[in-house]
């Protein structure tokens, strides 16, 4: 998981690349995805669950194919507030 980066509003926006050797998945599921007129089957109700979970949260998820590499991998991008409680500025953590 790597940090991309901070705004000024306290969130924190963080990227995971989940990758595997393997063919992949097929393409007709990496479309049901992203394509919201398409029926979803029940192969492909886990990406597309998972996709409109992160796009709740601020993030994406893309489906990356490096045949080059022999490799297919899921990018994973969500934004995540910062929440500071009453104690992290006891604490003297008001930078966070």
């Amino acid at each position: 998981m790597t940090m991309l980066s901070t705004n000024h509003n306290f969130d924190i926006g963080l990227i995971n690349r989940v990758s595997h050797p393997g063919s992949g998945i097929p393409e007709d599921l990496v479309q049901q995805m992203y394509d919201r007129s398409q029926e979803v089957t029940q192969e492909g109700m886990g990406l597309s669950v998972s996709r409109k979970l992160l796009k709740l949260m601020n993030g994406d998820v893309k489906y990356v194919r490096e045949p080059d590499f022999g490799l297919c991998c899921f990018v994973v991008h969500v934004e995540l507030p910062i929440v500071r409680t009453d104690d992290d500025v006891a604490k003297g953590l008001e930078f966070l």
